[in-house]
């Protein structure tokens, strides 16, 4: 989705305990990329430091992307991430605009996104391919092996455009919690794990 390569360099900026960082080090090793970690996210430090390393994959979801924006704007006459070619998000919800901003005042195609839980991390990609409409107003499209359902709070699946739970089954799901108890309401009749996330 991203079409990471040997060459890019990827900000780490949020911790790396997350499902995120643990994500980003498996496509570190699988590429070759080099990650840009960070202590803490402080943009009068971090954001020098991503400028010096080149990065080219600006992350990681709203609050950075729109921290990012507000140090473009103290200069506009220079990118501030000249080498940058896409801004990975997810983790947040994204406001449409957003991605608009980002292609317009920091480069490259602007925001790719994805969804996913701790408990199902990236159920959905967008790609650097996709039209602008795509990457404003979605969160991508199911990555192969998911299957997402929506469901009306009345229980039945959701018809094309109908607001409902999003529910999902995929091989990245996890197994169950450590308190079994919980299980039961976690998991519909049919397996799918009910997010709590609502979509169309």
């Amino acid at each position: 989705a991203l079409q990471v390569v040997p060459e890019d360099r990827s900000a780490m900026v949020f911790p790396f305990t997350h499902i995120g960082g643990i994500g980003w080090l498996h496509a570190g090793l699988m590429t070759g990329c080099r990650l840009i970690f960070v202590e803490a996210f402080v943009p009068a430090t971090t954001i020098p430091v991503l400028q010096r390393k080149e990065v080219t994959l600006g992350g990681a979801g709203t609050p950075f992307h729109m921290a990012y924006l507000a140090a473009q704007r103290m200069q506009p006459g220079e990118r501030l991430f000249p080498h940058c070619r896409v801004f990975p998000g997810g983790g947040a919800p994204k406001p449409p605009q957003l991605h608009y901003d980002v292609k317009a005042e920091l480069g490259g195609v602007g925001i790719v996104a994805g969804w996913g839980l701790t408990e199902a991390p990236i159920l959905t990609m967008a790609h650097v391919t996709d039209d602008d409409e795509e990457l404003a107003m979605t969160e991508g499209r199911p990555i192969p092996g998911v299957e997402l359902r929506v469901v009306t709070l009345d229980g039945r699946v959701a018809g094309v455009g109908e607001e409902g739970e999003l529910r999902a089954k995929g091989p990245q799901l996890f197994r169950g919690y450590l308190d079994a108890s919980l299980d039961a309401s976690a998991f519909d009749e049919h397996g799918f794990f009910r997010t709590g996330d609502l979509g169309k």
